[in-house]
């Protein structure tokens, strides 16, 4: 979520600056990327 995050909110952070703060690898990081971008309708309401 928080690399989603900075991608929408153009904070500039790679996704190696954040698997690394959250104690991820960066596969497990587009891992749950690509799920969460496939559902995005359905969890981000719109507004």
């Amino acid at each position: 979520v928080l690399y989603i995050a900075c991608l929408k909110t153009g904070e500039k952070r790679t996704q190696t600056d954040i698997a690394q703060a959250a104690g991820i690898t960066e596969m497990t990081l587009r891992n749950r990327y690509k799920d969460i971008k496939r559902r995005e309708l359905d969890l981000i309401p719109i507004i």
